[in-house]
């Protein structure tokens, strides 16, 4: 492979722009270890440094990889077996992370001004994204050394008592500690009748999310500060924090709520959510849910202030269904945007909307749980809706210009005579072009529906907007649509396999045909720098995937930057 092989340097190219927001992201991690010593986020770190190593010391970063390994290798000390730090292994793993930086290596492309300055929380989601089961995993390990000295953050201590700020001072935990005392105290046979209560606290003004992360520490360090001696106290999540009383008795509770919030207004205004144990809950989950719930709908009405919960059933299903119809009828949806990146050199930007559904867990559900929960309770062209008009809403606050979101409908939605309308109608009242949205819908669907396919197709076409084909696989070509359903792309359903030559020949002959026809090709799910180098040379049009960037709530990529 020659050096100068646009193909062979596309990935080192890639990989140079996005390094330095992903050393960033390890050196956050790392410095969050020493306000709170929390094994999960050992682990994260230690998996975090052995992944960016590797890609670091495959696309020739040797300095920085080394680095990585070194960080990695004394993570995992800390890891096998699970302890406490010592004076010296906390001495070495904070020296290096503290020598943590992005390198400007000779032929990189340069950093892009987005992504090197995004340093919230939420701007690069983890590196390596936990299992379901991962956050309970850790939380039974004891720790075989003595606890490190007092952090600047009270922590839990395994083995040990947990620190306080001061006789008055609640204390800090995990939240999954916290929510299993609570489910403790709901065990007893005399929970609904005895006193305490679980309160959430979330911050009144979401606007600047960029300074959440950095915020946490401090905030929970002043909750722990105001609230009562006893009182356990943890994050949820950016601005968001759940309070544990034992004691107080309901009426005792609602003035504590109002004294919290007011005693927390000097760094920033803060709603309560509070279900007490009079409520009659059952579950910890129940009791936050009806909390976190109660506020977000009353965020949504610009209400703020101390709102306790009355009915435990009003407004939440127990389900996941349940929860799509809640989060229709107020809050829960979010969505998240991952970009779609030009190996042809085109300018633009695109970017795949995914819906996600924010669980009373304050679990992240993605798509495929949202989907056949939603069908199954006839709410999928709703959830389909209420896609397309957050889309259109975000074109329209980012600017539109030449930006694109490829939106996913499902078969309803495609069947469905008013869909292309509701869009029109969006359209318009943002004053958005209509070639702005990409409308996916599945080949399957377009296969089992030819006819309505074809007139939402037509429909979509006369309107503006574009669409595209999702989820085609070479098994289709012989029956595809595409002879009479005209589309503007088509995805992949899977990496195309291109090791052999046989493999490869038809995969071109493939891409060809569909070329011909002026459709351009999407190849998803790249994860590593193995793939795109071959990609380039057959001919597909775009990658999508984590190598790319994982997705994020915010339209933010260097396409410029990244284009070949």
């Amino acid at each position: 492979m020659m050096a100068n092989d646009p193909a062979a340097q596309f990935p080192r190219r890639l990989w140079a722009q996005q390094l330095s927001p992903r050393i960033e992201r390890l050196r956050r991690r790392g410095e969050q270890l020493r306000t709170t010593w929390d094994l999960n986020v050992l682990r994260l770190l230690a998996d975090d440094a052995a992944r960016v190593g590797a890609a670091c010391r495959e696309l020739g970063f040797a300095p920085q990889a080394d680095l990585l390994e070194e960080l990695r290798a004394t993570c995992v000390g800390l890891l096998e077996p699970p302890r406490a730090p010592d004076r010296a292994s906390r001495h070495r793993l904070d020296g290096l992370v503290g020598r943590l930086d992005a390198p400007s290596p000779a032929g990189a492309t340069r950093d892009s001004p987005v992504v090197a300055g995004a340093t919230r929380e939420n701007g690069f989601p983890l590196l390596v994204v936990p299992p379901p089961e991962y956050w309970t995993r850790l939380a039974s390990m004891a720790a075989a050394a003595p606890a490190p000295a007092p952090a600047a953050a009270p922590v839990e201590t395994a083995g040990g008592t947990p620190p306080n700020f001061g006789p008055r001072g609640g204390t800090a935990c995990s939240r999954e500690q916290l929510l299993r005392e609570v489910s403790e105290c709901l065990a007893r046979d005399d929970a609904a009748i005895q006193a305490g209560g679980l309160f959430v606290l979330v911050a009144a003004d979401a606007s600047d999310p960029a300074g959440a992360a950095a915020r946490t520490a401090e905030t929970l360090r002043a909750i722990c500060a105001s609230a009562r001696a006893g009182d356990r106290v943890a994050s949820d999540g950016a601005d968001r924090y759940l309070v544990f009383d034992r004691e107080l008795s309901a009426d005792a509770l609602e003035a504590e709520a109002s004294r919290l919030r007011d005693g927390l207004a000097r760094i920033g205004g803060f709603d309560v959510g509070l279900c007490t144990f009079a409520r009659g809950a059952r579950s910890a989950r129940r009791m936050y849910d009806a909390a976190h719930g109660l506020v977000a709908a009353m965020q949504a009405q610009s209400r703020h202030g101390v709102f306790v919960v009355r009915d435990l059933d009003a407004g939440h299903g127990g389900d996941l269904a349940g929860q799509v119809r809640h989060a229709l009828a107020g809050s829960g949806f979010e969505l998240m945007f991952q970009p779609i990146v030009s190996l042809r050199g085109e300018e633009g930007a695109q970017f795949q909307a995914l819906l996600r559904l924010r669980g009373a867990d304050g679990r992240l559900h993605p798509a495929s749980e949202i989907i056949p929960a939603a069908e199954a309770a006839g709410l999928i062209g709703a959830v389909d809706r209420w896609v397309l008009a957050h889309c259109v809403e975000r074109v329209a606050a980012h600017g539109a210009g030449s930006t694109q979101l490829f939106v996913s409908q499902s078969l309803a939605s495609v069947r469905d005579p008013s869909m292309v309308a509701a869009l029109a109608a969006e359209l318009a009242r943002h004053a958005i072009d209509a070639r702005s949205i990409v409308v996916e819908l599945r080949a399957a669907d377009a296969i089992e529906a030819p006819a309505e396919a074809q007139r939402c197709a037509d429909a979509l076409r006369a309107l503006g907007a574009r669409l595209s084909l999702s989820a085609f696989d070479a098994e289709l070509a012989d029956v595809h649509p595409l002879p009479v359903l005209a589309v503007d792309f088509v995805k992949l359903a899977r990496p195309p396999a291109l090791d052999g030559e046989e493999q490869r020949e038809a995969f071109v002959a493939l891409l060809e045909r569909l070329h011909e026809r002026g459709t351009r090709v999407i190849a998803p799910r790249v994860e590593d720098v193995h793939g795109i180098a071959p990609l380039v040379r057959v001919g597909v049009d775009f990658v999508q995937g984590n190598f790319v960037q994982a997705a994020d709530s915010d339209l933010a990529f260097d396409f410029e930057g990244a284009r070949m």
